[in-house]
């Protein structure tokens, strides 16, 4: 986890230098990419020691995190801060540095995922709700087999989230995604679902540690989400 959270922030810093020093595209990405991974990799074995130290605190420490739950209330803290953010990460590129290690650290210690989960169901589910909504009521010519063929890929695949991009031209659809997406990593932290992202949406229940309940939060995204899209299609036509 760390050091994919380490080459993903060095990758940064080398795409800022490349960009800086004006190289061709393919040189910079080549040359950051290399560089990251490389920088990355060495600082890994020079701080593995303590690396192996701390790694058998982690666990017990993110255990805790993800188990917090507001006094008096009982709502899960981590499940609908991470929901709520969601959606920002993968739009500001934090994503593939912080969230997508942190899934990879939770899957090689139980085989399954909080943070899985709520990508499935905060990401992918909550861009197909959109999708849905916007096959049936597109908004200008055309929209309609954009629409299709997004909601094909995030289904079929997990993932291809960027296919609701589109559709979240609309500030209020951006709002209702980030906080559909809040509520049901809400509802997955509560249910302590862990499942599996980049999988076809109908196999994540049979990949999970409660199919039921897998099902549940997921199919409550999709509907919340194509419910809520399609209301604001009807309420606002521009």
């Amino acid at each position: 986890m760390f050091g994919g959270v380490l080459a993903g922030l060095l990758l940064l810093w080398m795409f800022r230098i490349s960009n800086q020093w004006r190289l061709p595209p393919n040189v910079g990405s080549l040359l950051s990419v290399v560089t990251a991974s490389v920088l990355g990799g060495a600082l890994i074995l020079v701080t593995a020691p303590g690396l192996v130290i701390l790694d058998a605190h982690l666990w017990e420490i993110y255990q805790y995190i993800i188990s917090f739950r507001l006094p008096g209330l009982g709502i899960p803290l981590f499940g609908l801060v991470a929901g709520l953010a969601i959606w920002a990460s993968i739009r500001s590129g934090l994503y593939h540095r912080i969230i997508l290690p942190i899934i990879l650290f939770e899957m090689s210690k139980e085989g399954v995922s909080l943070l899985g989960t709520i990508d499935l169901a905060g990401l992918v589910m909550v861009a197909a709700g959109i999708e849905l909504a916007n096959l049936i009521r597109p908004r200008q010519r055309g929209e309609k087999a954009v629409a299709k063929s997004a909601l094909v890929q995030a289904l079929a695949f997990g993932t291809y989230v960027e296919g609701a991009y589109a559709f979240m031209v609309n500030r209020k659809v951006r709002i209702s995604a980030s906080i559909i997406a809040g509520l049901s990593g809400m509802l997955a932290n509560m249910l302590e679902v862990r499942g599996t992202a980049y999988v076809p949406v109908y196999l994540a229940p049979f990949l999970s540690n409660h199919p039921w309940e897998m099902a549940l939060v997921l199919g409550s995204a999709l509907g919340a989400s194509f419910l809520v899209t399609l209301l604001l299609r009807f309420l606002d036509t521009k």
